[in-house]
């Protein structure tokens, strides 16, 4: 396969969501700001005393979610014409094709995570303007997450029928176990143990911790770090999943192609 073809892909990606004014708008701006909307409510109903700040976590988990789900649509699109197929057998590890799957999802997440910071600060400008350039300087970290939850759920996704299924569980997840709406110190001891084996949810105490103005200390440090090695994981998850499946229809123990 040249990389001409990858190149239409995240061309083609690009152009589904700039395809014309009301599309954008929708798109980067009102989907993400109704989505901060309702996780305000909730933590309103929840009478949380931090509606700002769970505002913010949810802007971080939106654009890393929002990577993940775009990168999970464009491999499904491949996946369905038997793109995903001959580049898994042919070279799994390619890596202009998952750039081309990644990129255009990571830089619509850094414009959807944008407006939702800056949304959010117009509403609260005097309290939150130290929160909002925590989130600015911690995006690119949630859109890294992002990138290899989206990598993780598609090679995962390589031996289901529905490609869909992981990220849409995990999106519909990792508002809960990320402690958008409340820290996750507030969870029951059960809940807490479990939840730091999730994503987004290091990288959320971090972004909690440093908007509190307690600085890159050693504990926040390590929270970063098991936040990468999480993400990774899964990654490799991912990468070993498939894998066996690759060789099962590479030994002709399975002769249906990936679907």
């Amino acid at each position: 396969m040249s990389t001409s073809r990858y190149a239409v892909a995240a061309r083609l990606a690009a152009t589904q969501t700039f395809i014309n004014v009301p599309t954008t708008l929708t798109t980067l701006v009102a989907l993400p700001l109704t989505e901060l909307l309702m996780l305000v409510a909730v933590a309103s109903a929840m009478n949380s005393p931090q509606l700002v700040m769970t505002a913010y976590c949810g802007a971080l988990v939106a654009a890393a979610t929002g990577v993940m789900a775009q990168s999970i649509a464009l491999v499904t699109y491949d996946r369905n014409i038997g793109v995903l197929h001959d580049v898994l057998l042919t070279r799994f590890f390619n890596p202009v094709f998952w750039f081309s799957k990644l990129a255009v999802p990571c830089l619509n997440a850094a414009l959807m995570g944008c407006v939702m910071i800056g949304g959010i600060w117009l509403f609260a400008p005097d309290s939150s303007a130290k929160i909002a350039g925590t989130a600015l300087a911690l995006l690119p970290c949630f859109i890294l997450a992002g990138a290899l939850l989206g990598f993780a759920c598609a090679t995962l996704s390589v031996a289901l029928n529905d490609p869909y299924l992981i990220s849409n569980v995990v999106a519909a997840a990792l508002p809960l176990t990320a402690g958008v709406l409340a820290p996750v110190s507030a969870y029951p001891a059960w809940l807490a143990v479990l939840v730091q084996w999730l994503p987004l949810t290091h990288g959320i105490v971090v972004f909690r911790e440093v908007a509190a103005g307690n600085g890159l200390s050693d504990a926040v440090l390590l929270h970063a770090l098991a936040e990468l090695a999480i993400c990774c994981t899964w990654a490799l998850a991912g990468v070993l999943a498939s894998s066996r499946i690759l060789a099962l229809i590479r030994s002709g123990r399975r002769t249906e192609e990936i679907w």
